[in-house]
């Protein structure tokens, strides 16, 4: 089976990257902790236009150490949530799990704000802890990153709106 995403030539692509700190024992002792940092909350992905619609097409994650040594140090499972700037609540209703790296993962989750002048947010929240690999390593890094298509074409937008617009079709191949 496979997936075919409905965007128009006129749909245009916005990467974004967002990058989150954890240094060893700030502000808790003895871990990297993500989720006590103003600085991993609330950071602006992309800027948003009420009168377009966005697809998140991929996404990608990674963090400054060995894949193997972030996956034995996690004491608090590591996440992603996005959210709207002016719009209350989630955008996404879930949490993404950063329990493994990933590179270029399919996603295609279509959403539009209400407001004119919004913006997605990214926070990231987790605890890791130091383990034998991670001594003497004062700040671990995170990045996420995004491939975002916005929308341009009206015929889409209005339909996606209206919810008469199927945006990914299956196929069986």
């Amino acid at each position: 089976m496979s997936l075919i995403n409905r965007l128009t030539p006129s749909a245009l692509p916005k990467e974004t990257l967002n990058q989150f700190v954890a240094t060893f024992n700030v502000p808790t002792v003895g871990v990297y902790d993500y989720t006590n940092v103003a600085a991993n909350q609330n950071q602006v992905a992309l800027e948003l236009d009420g009168k377009y619609i966005y697809m998140i097409e991929r996404v990608s994650f990674s963090a400054s150490i060995d894949e193997g040594n972030y996956f034995e140090s996690i004491n608090v499972l590591p996440q992603i949530r996005l959210k709207y700037r002016d719009t209350p609540g989630l955008l996404y209703p879930f949490p993404f799990p950063c329990l493994n790296y990933k590179d270029n993962m399919e996603f295609n989750f279509y959403f539009n704000t209400p407001q004119d002048n919004d913006a997605l947010l990214v926070d990231f929240t987790g605890v890791l802890n130091q383990i034998a690999a991670t001594v003497g390593i004062t700040t671990i890094r995170a990045a996420f990153s995004m491939v975002i298509y916005e929308e341009h074409d009206n015929a889409v937008i209005t339909a996606f709106k209206s919810g008469k617009w199927k945006a990914i079709e299956c196929f069986n191949s």
